[in-house]
């Protein structure tokens, strides 16, 4: 996995916990 990609999934989580939210 790419440095890009990891950033990539680690703000689609902390954008479906803000939507939770």
């Amino acid at each position: 996995m790419s440095m890009a990609e990891a950033v990539t999934l680690a703000l689609r989580a902390a954008n479906k916990r803000s939507e939770q939210l």
